[in-house]
């Protein structure tokens, strides 16, 4: 790991964060992480952080990705969760055939890729490629986006799922988000009208469960099941803004009491604080660990077996609840100040969490359940590994 480089752009982040603080209540009233903080995430190069070299990338651990994230989100937990997919994206670029790859990278420096990846369009096979139309709920970040990634299944193909390569120009960008928590991520729908997408602008999501991509980037960075990148990548941005909430809790508690006395001295709220503080922490140690483990064994020629994908999948969902507990404690605690949106960030980042627990990759016991069954022999055959 180049160590000077992936202190550079932690720090980068960690600069960003009273800016981001600052620009926070607008962004969430504009329902969008402001184009001045996307440039600076740019310029910052953050977004290179798993692009592959060849292309001018970084390819670093992802855990360099998950630190950029959770500090990003100690200043908007709306920002780390936009930068994630961002980052994510242009790793999952690096699957697809080069040719998909040049057209995306060799046109400019650092193009920003949002998606849906919920299968929702309809998709037929012609001569060269595919007619796509459909509309996609959940596209994160789109408003900035050069080009989306958005699956689909194939009329001829009942059994597979494919993700298409679309540039901006065909796309419309359909305003409905307007939600109760995550506010700025500007998750819009998008939608396409029977477009032609070319055959080499798609992946088979079967081909990533398999490891059979056809994309050629030789480091072990791309020998990984970029699955398991994409549900961390939902899950980073919730540990950073629980130690966020842990943060201000310290900070504006020192001085101030509740009904029930000082909030430095009231046990219930010293026992959300000592938890949350120790929930940050393991949460932190468990990410780390399976991204060491994950890369360790690509390097050996080993992949994860199916039953470790399983089990990283459902430690990785199950990081929302923790958080989701831990942070509705320290709201509690911290009494009816914590209401205040002029003087505290605790309830944006408490609606925050809520609305991140919702996402399909955070719900941690229907994942339990198939570590459960895998245990028992059953037989899993889930592409979304």
């Amino acid at each position: 790991m180049d160590m000077p480089r992936t202190t550079g752009l932690v720090e980068s982040a960690r600069a960003m964060i009273p800016s981001l603080l600052q620009r926070a209540p607008e962004d969430e009233r504009n329902r969008c992480v402001s184009a001045q903080t996307v440039d600076e995430i740019k310029r910052a190069g953050l977004i290179r952080v798993l692009k592959p070299a060849r292309w001018g990338g970084y390819e670093l651990s992802p855990s360099v990705m998950a630190d950029i994230s959770m500090t990003l989100a100690g200043g908007d937990m709306c920002v780390a969760w936009i930068y994630g997919l961002y980052a994510n994206h242009s790793y999952h670029l690096a699957f697809y055939p080069d040719q998909a790859q040049e057209d995306v990278w060799s046109g400019q420096e650092d193009p920003i890729i949002a998606s849906s990846y919920s299968p929702a369009g309809q998709a037929t096979t012609v001569a060269g490629g595919y007619q796509l139309s459909g509309r996609w709920k959940f596209s994160s970040g789109s408003a900035y986006a050069d080009w989306f990634l958005l699956s689909s299944k194939v009329a001829d193909q009942p059994n597979e799922v494919i993700c298409f390569l679309v540039p901006r120009e065909d796309c419309r960008i359909i305003d409905t988000w307007h939600v109760t928590g995550l506010k700025s991520t500007g998750s819009n729908d998008i939608a396409v009208e029977n477009i032609f997408v070319p055959g080499h602008r798609l992946l088979r999501f079967s081909d990533l469960f398999r490891g059979t991509s056809p994309g050629t980037n030789p480091g072990p960075l791309y020998k990984l099941t970029p699955i398991q990148i994409f549900y961390r990548v939902i899950t980073m941005p919730m540990i950073g803004a629980l130690e966020a909430m842990a943060n201000e809790f310290i900070a504006t508690g020192t001085n101030r009491a509740n009904s029930s006395g000082a909030i430095a001295k009231n046990p219930d709220a010293l026992l959300a604080l000592g938890q949350a503080i120790s929930a940050v922490e393991e949460m932190k140690l468990v990410q780390r660990q399976t991204f060491e483990t994950l890369l360790d064994k690509v390097s050996r020629g080993e992949p994860a077996s199916i039953s470790e994908r399983l089990r990283y999948r459902y430690q990785s969902s199950l990081v929302a609840e923790t958080c989701l507990m831990n942070a509705k404690a320290l709201f509690e605690a911290a009494g009816g100040s914590a209401l205040m949106e002029e003087a505290t960030s605790l309830g944006r980042t408490y609606r925050n969490l809520i609305a991140a627990r919702q996402h399909i990759g955070s719900q941690f016991r229907k994942y339990a359940r198939s570590v459960a069954a895998d245990c028992f022999g059953d037989e899993l055959n889930d592409v979304m590994l």
